[in-house]
């Protein structure tokens, strides 16, 4: 069966199939209040480094997170994925977690805001699906910005001072 969302994005309607895995990477309390049926609760952080001078950076074990994410469905060359957030609400959490499966080497990811659908709100956990074979990170090096380059395409002289961001 086919779902559509409401509305259409910049790049086109979006389309949610059975084949389609859909991720909400909002604060577990909120997915647990509502979340959107078959969506699963996929929590950036779950990924990052716990030290605490490299907090917020992606685990440098990649197998072990690919094989969490084949674990819930994901095949990196078939599998369609929405991650949905809160949009400007939020903190980017939906960004980061598509930016890691784009990374990866995940072909088809998309991320929206939650209010983009019209699709059914549940309170239960999503059923598990099915395991996909494990499979081996290919990374795109091409979503990798330096400091110096997020400098000076990005932020403002007089706010490039103030910004400490690791290299």
């Amino acid at each position: 069966s086919t779902s559509k969302a409401k509305s259409e994005s910049a790049t086109g309607a979006l389309e949610i199939t059975d084949a389609t895995v859909l991720f909400d990477a909002r604060a577990p309390f909120e997915y647990s209040v509502s979340h959107l049926n078959r969506a699963v609760n996929l929590r950036w952080d779950d990924f990052t480094q716990r030290e605490k001078r490299f907090i917020g950076l992606l685990d440098l074990d990649l197998f072990a997170i690919t094989r969490k994410l084949a674990r819930l469905g994901i095949d990196p060359e078939t599998t369609p994925v929405i991650v949905v957030g809160k949009g400007l609400r939020g903190q980017g959490e939906e960004g980061r977690v598509a930016w890691m499966l784009k990374y990866l080497g995940v072909k088809n990811v998309r991320f929206v805001n939650q209010d983009f659908f019209s699709l059914p709100i549940s309170t239960d956990e999503a059923p598990p699906r099915e395991n996909k074979p494990l499979w081996k990170p290919v990374l795109d090096e091409t979503l990798i910005v330096g400091k110096h380059d997020f400098l000076k395409e990005s932020v403002k002289p007089e706010v490039q001072r103030k910004v400490k961001v690791l290299d």
